[in-house]
């Protein structure tokens, strides 16, 4: 629930031009489940999500007109987007 939040969000935010489609959902959860076997855990934490969404979703993602103008780079957008969707407690 929380990786689809985090992708919806893409959507609605003014902050992106164009969001992510489904397949960044699939590759977040994909990537976040690596961590968690690579850390040695069954399941995905929201911190698992978190170290990824970068990496899965800032090349699926374009910045909007807005949040270049101020100044805004991807990584900044990601950090927004991680800080504006709630996690859900581990």
């Amino acid at each position: 629930e929380y990786i689809v939040e985090l992708v919806e969000e893409t959507r609605r935010n003014d902050m992106f031009s164009m969001g992510a489609s489904p397949r960044g959902t699939i590759a977040i959860l994909n990537m976040a489940k690596a961590i968690a076997v690579i850390d040695g855990r069954d399941f995905v934490n929201a911190e698992d999500v978190q170290d990824v969404v970068r990496d899965t979703l800032g090349h699926r993602v374009k910045l909007g007109q807005k949040a270049r103008a101020q100044g805004m780079n991807m990584d900044l957008a990601m950090e927004a987007l991680i800080r504006t969707v709630k996690a859900p407690r581990n």
